[in-house]
């Protein structure tokens, strides 16, 4: 009897301090392959090529590389102000185990418009070139949701694995 005691008041206290078998442990290797990306959110003083003191929405697409090792790539084509803009995006991230991350990434504006993109209503700020940091989480079934933490953006979206 008291030994059946001890292995069940083992056991218990095995339990409550080791992480649950069933609990998802995530690192780079978890984001990897292309990923289709959307997002919204308005833009402030450094990236705006209008007044100060004013914020410029903006939202966009592309697809997003990830290659499972803490590098990314990506071609984003947005809109900010009503203008539209594309370029490139290369950069680091790291993923946490609880499936948190961040990101930091050097935008290059294309000179031109990607085909079918009317050449009017294309302007990239010079403001726009430079490194962007964003924070993520990873939802599960392909999808991460992502938060822009830079100080003159409240940028956010989702990008979801292409199949």
């Amino acid at each position: 009897m008291k030994s059946r005691f001890l292995v069940a008041t083992f056991s218990l206290v095995l339990l409550s301090i080791a992480p649950p078998l069933w609990a998802k442990s995530y690192n780079n290797k978890s984001l990897k392959g292309t990923y289709a990306e959307r997002f919204t959110g308005s833009v402030g003083t450094v990236a705006n090529p209008f007044p100060a003191g004013t914020a410029v929405p903006q939202s966009g697409t592309g697809t997003e590389t990830a290659d499972g090792k803490g590098n990314f790539s990506a071609n984003l084509v947005f809109s900010i102000g009503g203008s539209t803009c594309s370029g490139t995006v290369t950069g680091t991230y790291v993923v946490n185990p609880d499936g948190t991350g961040t990101s930091t990434g050097t935008f290059t504006p294309n000179a031109t418009p990607p085909s079918g993109l009317p050449a009017g209503n294309y302007s990239c700020p010079t403001q726009l070139t430079g490194t962007q940091d964003e924070a993520f989480t990873i939802v599960g079934g392909g999808t991460v949701n992502f938060i822009s933490t830079d100080a003159d953006s409240v940028v956010t979206g989702t990008a979801q694995l292409q199949k």
